[in-house]
């Protein structure tokens, strides 16, 4: 930020209402190439007097942002053809975060900055990798139609909502790996109040004492990233990293493979992927996904999924944009966001170094 030649600073949780009023002023001072929208998006009569009423003024009353910093960011993307959104994933991560990503990505279909080499808008590589994960999801291993439930509503889904829960019955029996629902999910007072349910048995398998697995009926002890084999993946660059185990795991400690191995092979399933080493697993995962032998990639220690300079430099495809533009004019600019109240406070416990299988007798 001490290096931005602009730096404004938003109230948390208002981040779509300045994109919206970006594109009002797009439009109002003409900097918007409405030649490409024609051509690439669904920009309509509607979006327009949608945004005719988003201004800088209104958007300054709910951002605390002023008039002036809003229309000079706007005129600076409006008039450099090569201007270029890196959108992270933290103002995401709030009441209405996927909308003002959407209402973000509006802004370089608005200016046409997408048909400049360099220009446009980025969020994640992800779609690079091209990872074939049948062997760790096991996709050939399901039967019949079972339910998915999402994992950002477990606050609700703990605490029977009908919805969330898809018509189905409640949650009695969860498991817990890479995260951590009573701090990090959505309604945190329903996730806290879901995972404390007596009738729920709650397994958290995890590194530190978390504030899930203090609701836990047992907790069990993981490795941590130097102590298994695996690889990594990152939205931000081209590479998918192989990381061996360089040290030994201390007491019982076990990686999240090797647990759902052990669960699926006392639950009486055979199949041969339960029976696999996590690094025979990564070998395989890699030669389905055509990146060659793990014995060679890791002389390097990782697979560039980097694509061709001549795909980066293309204009962004009209299906794209048209949707980017046609989510925005439905979602974006529907009145005031709200932030929400966190406790951001780190907590950091020490690591789980005990013996396998430390039961929670208080919940509470």
């Amino acid at each position: 930020m001490a290096r931005a030649d602009l730096g404004p600073v938003l109230r948390p949780g208002t981040d779509g209402a300045p994109a919206v009023a970006v594109m009002h002023i797009l439009l109002r001072d003409n900097p918007a190439d409405r030649a490409y929208m024609v051509k690439f998006t669904d920009f309509s009569p509607d979006f327009e007097a949608h945004l005719a009423t988003k201004t800088p003024e209104w958007a300054a009353d709910i951002t605390g942002l002023t008039v002036e910093q809003i229309t000079q960011f706007a005129h600076l993307v409006g008039t450099i053809p090569r201007s270029y959104f890196r959108l992270g994933y933290g103002f995401t991560r709030q009441r209405n975060g996927a909308t003002a990503m959407h209402a973000a990505l509006c802004i370089p279909a608005m200016t046409g900055a997408r048909q400049h080499r360099g220009g446009g808008a980025f969020h994640s590589n992800s779609g690079t990798r091209q990872l074939d994960k049948s062997r760790i999801t096991g996709p050939h291993l399901q039967k019949g139609d079972p339910r998915w439930l999402d994992m950002s509503e477990i606050g609700p889904i703990l605490t029977g909502n009908t919805k969330a829960l898809k018509n189905g019955g409640p949650v009695m029996a969860m498991i817990v790996q890479n995260t951590n629902p009573a701090s990090v999910a959505p309604d945190q007072t329903l996730a806290r109040r879901g995972s404390a349910r007596e009738d729920l048995f709650l397994v958290v398998h995890e590194q530190f004492m978390t504030e899930t697995a203090e609701l836990a009926d047992i907790v069990l002890p993981a490795t941590m990233f130097l102590e298994h084999n695996d690889y990594y993946t990152r939205g931000g660059h081209t590479r998918v990293l192989y990381g061996p185990a360089v040290i030994e795991r201390p007491g019982e400690t076990r990686s999240n493979h090797e647990v759902i191995n052990a669960t699926a092979l006392r639950l009486g399933l055979d199949d041969a992927t339960f029976k696999t080493g996590d690094r025979d697993l990564v070998a395989e995962t890699f030669r389905r996904s055509n990146y060659g032998d793990l014995n060679e990639i890791e002389k390097t220690g990782y697979v560039d999924r980097e694509r061709p300079d001549a795909m980066r430099a293309t204009p962004m495809a009209s299906a794209s944009a048209r949707q980017a533009l046609l989510l925005c004019a439905q979602l974006a600019g529907h009145g005031r966001q709200e932030g929400l109240s966190l406790d951001l406070r780190p907590r950091r416990y020490a690591a789980l170094r005990r013996p396998l299988g430390r039961h929670r007798t208080d919940r509470r």
